[in-house]
């Protein structure tokens, strides 16, 4: 008996090459088309992360900027036309012998001249000079004093609140740090006080008082009195004022030198 054998013809075996070529083909543009969506995919992937982390970065920073500022408060900017203390009714004090002046209020102020001696009687107990104080404390003089005046509250009781302004010779034009390096608060307060302390509560903050650039610090052992230098042709002025802050910041927005 006979086996049946399928015998090859050549158009047998090109109808199989075709058939296997058309599932290459696929397979390839299969393959092509999953290699794309991954590539897509991933694409994709890549482009959320990174918008993911900038977005994270962005607020992490604005959260460091947060936390950075927070450590500072920030005093507003008295002006003349503050709601706080209008200056409309205030009068002006001028004093041509050193040339400022600056705006109170004379409802509650009246400015009177002062010097080292009544001021040594104010803090010090009668004490005979405020010269001699100092001497004894640094073994050098202090500043030449030139002049001073005081804003007296009118109801007499200075606890309440005080505005001075204190002029010294500074005919050296030494800085401001160097000046407070020398004196510390004189004529306030003086002895008793480490290079630390000193150091540490020097008038290193720095501001305007009319056009002129300021320093000013608070001394720890003086009630919160705030302390604000000024270097003016060849003097120093020192004023000195434990008012609140606006009232304060009030008065020093209308101080102003003149020639």
């Amino acid at each position: 008996m006979q086996e049946n054998n399928i015998i090859s013809t050549p158009e047998t075996t090109t109808l199989v090459a075709v058939e296997q070529r058309k599932q290459s083909i696929f397979l390839i543009i299969l393959l092509s088309v999953l290699l794309i969506v991954s590539i897509s995919i991933a694409a994709f992937f890549a482009y959320q992360t990174q918008k993911l982390v900038k977005e994270l970065t962005t607020l992490k920073e604005q959260e460091k900027v947060a936390i950075d500022t927070s450590k500072f408060v920030v005093e507003p900017v008295a002006t003349e036309n503050s709601n706080i203390y209008s200056t409309t009714s205030w009068k002006v004090y001028k004093n041509s012998e050193n040339n400022f002046l600056f705006k109170y209020d004379p409802s509650k102020y009246e400015p009177v001249k002062t010097n080292e001696q009544k001021l040594a009687t104010e803090n010090n107990a009668g004490e005979p000079s405020m010269v001699d104080i100092f001497k004894s404390y640094k073994n050098y003089l202090p500043p030449k004093f030139i002049g001073a005046i005081k804003l007296m509250p009118k109801d007499k009781v200075e606890a309440n609140s005080h505005f001075s302004v204190w002029i010294f010779d500074n005919s050296n034009n030494i800085s401001i740090s160097e000046w407070y390096e020398k004196y510390n608060y004189y004529p306030y307060i003086f002895g008793g006080l480490t290079r630390e302390d000193a150091l540490a509560e020097s008038p290193k903050n720095e501001t305007v008082v009319g056009t002129m650039k300021a320093y000013w610090g608070i001394p720890s052992g003086m009630y919160l009195v705030k302390q604000t230098y000024i270097q003016y042709k060849s003097r120093v002025y020192l004023i000195s004022s434990d008012m609140d802050n606006s009232e304060h910041n009030q008065i020093l927005s209308t101080f102003e030198f003149f020639n």
